[in-house]
């Protein structure tokens, strides 16, 4: 049967301007999930890393990929990219005027306690 139903909102205190949306049930730091990361226009993910890896898919906004990979610091991100960072690398996103939206499939970032993420903030 159709129905409409809506996603529960997790926030970080150090991600002012960040909302993450879980599309996996059971959220828990080091299993396998999907996030859906939304950045308001002009926010930031400061640098941080994790210890497990994680794929983003911009699916709509854009911004700039921070990292501590001179490769990828500075380049541009818009829908249809996909961004790659290994455990423990330094990463974080600045969005674009219009913010920045990813799916984020990774190896168990996001708790349902904000003290439980595997995120460090450097």
């Amino acid at each position: 049967m159709p129905q409409i139903s809506e996603l529960s909102t997790l926030h970080h205190g150090k991600l002012e301007g960040v909302l993450v949306y879980p599309l996996s049930d059971g959220l828990r730091a080091g299993s396998p999930q999907e996030v859906l990361v939304d950045v308001e226009p002009s926010g930031t993910i400061p640098l941080h890393r994790h210890e497990v890896s994680a794929t983003m898919i911009i699916v709509a906004g854009s911004g700039r990929v921070l990292s501590a990979d001179c490769h990828l610091n500075g380049q541009e991100v818009r829908r249809g990219n996909v961004v790659f960072f290994e455990r423990e690398i330094l990463h974080g996103f600045e969005a674009g005027l219009d913010g920045l939206v990813f799916i984020s499939r990774n190896g168990g970032i996001v708790a349902e306690s904000e003290q439980e993420w595997d995120i460090d903030f450097s």
